[in-house]
């Protein structure tokens, strides 16, 4: 096995592990992006394992995969807003004082 299949082995069940303790606690319901994102990093990583690595296809569902993931991390931010975590909301008042806005 190469290195690059073990850290996709290991990504994966990382993954998995974590959206099994979502679902346990039910946490997907109050995050329910969060747990999407969680679910397309599975799914990309599972089509990774049946292309190689250097091919035009790998590149080609890379693509689309991390377009697809750029766009739910959005919602992501948005939730974590909505929840009102603080340290989301003590990152953003700082960012916002830095750029003088």
């Amino acid at each position: 096995m190469s290195y690059v299949n073990l850290l996709r082995t290991l990504t994966f069940v990382t993954c998995l592990l974590l959206l099994a303790r979502l679902f346990a606690s039910r946490l997907f319901r109050a995050y329910p992006w969060f747990s999407l994102y969680i679910l397309a990093e599975m799914l990309r990583l599972l089509a990774s394992f049946f292309v190689d690595f250097y091919s035009t296809a790998y590149n080609l569902q890379w693509k689309i995969a991390n377009t697809a993931k750029t766009v739910i991390v959005i919602f992501v931010v948005f939730e974590l807003y909505r929840t009102r975590w603080r340290p989301l909301r003590r990152c953003g008042a700082t960012v916002s004082a830095w750029l003088g806005t």
